[in-house]
């Protein structure tokens, strides 16, 4: 069951190989959520970071063994600060947007200099700009450019 409350304490309960005679150590965490839930969460790193005292989070409350309830965090990659004072996810959630912006940076001027097919730098970037424009804020702005009199004719 999905729940949203406030951690009220955090403390580490001994360490285990999973599978065994593989070399992965989890380590174990008892939590317990002001609202009296407590369980154990599991976790490959020594120094776990979903669940710290006094923190508002999201985690699923499983019962399916009463004797040993299991707490696990949600992750909400797009979650903001002002919900579960968690500013973690919000630095994923905007480097997640950085790296698509990158993406279709490069994928659109990739397709410029296949539409250009000549040497002109300044024409490509100017292309890939109209298209990047377009993929990431759906409008379309036609870059105006000066014509270049050149004398070299190709034939």
């Amino acid at each position: 069951m999905e729940k949203n409350d406030v951690v009220k304490s955090v403390q580490g309960n001994g360490s285990f190989e999973f599978p065994k005679g593989s070399g992965k150590i989890l380590y174990k965490y008892e939590v317990q959520m002001e609202n009296g839930d407590v369980g154990e969460y599991n976790s490959v790193s020594e120094n776990q970071s979903n669940f710290v005292q006094g923190h508002k989070v999201d985690y699923i409350f499983d019962t399916s063994n009463s004797k040993f309830p299991k707490i696990k965090p949600v992750y909400n990659f797009k979650a903001s600060p002002s919900r579960d004072g968690n500013f973690k996810n919000v630095q994923k959630a905007q480097r997640g947007d950085d790296v698509q912006k990158m993406i279709v940076k490069q994928s659109c001027l990739k397709a410029a200099a296949e539409c250009i097919k000549r040497d002109d730098a300044e024409a490509i970037i100017l292309l890939a700009e109209v298209f990047v424009n377009w993929v990431m804020n759906t409008e379309y702005k036609a870059v105006k450019r000066e014509k270049k009199e050149t004398t070299d004719l190709p034939f």
